[in-house]
């Protein structure tokens, strides 16, 4: 299994940027998800655009996640 994903993350506003982040270990009672496919909502553009969304502002790079869909692919012991 590879041991980095291609990652979006919003790091300000109108800053958006690729990277490739590791790859966590479920920890207990946690499933790690291979991800099929994932979307980008409406609330997730305007954060991007405008750095904010009523009262919760970009604070630090964030990775933007929406929906997706994917499969088990390991889980912990």
């Amino acid at each position: 299994m590879a041991q980095e994903n291609l990652s979006v993350v919003l790091h300000s506003q109108g800053d958006l940027r690729l990277e490739n982040l590791p790859i966590p270990e479920p920890g207990p009672e946690e499933v790690l998800l291979q991800m099929h496919s994932v979307g980008i909502c409406g609330s997730d553009v305007h954060y991007w655009q405008h750095g904010r969304i009523v009262d919760y502002d970009v604070a630090g790079a964030r990775g933007v996640r929406t929906g997706g869909e994917g499969r088990i692919s390991s889980q912990a012991s």
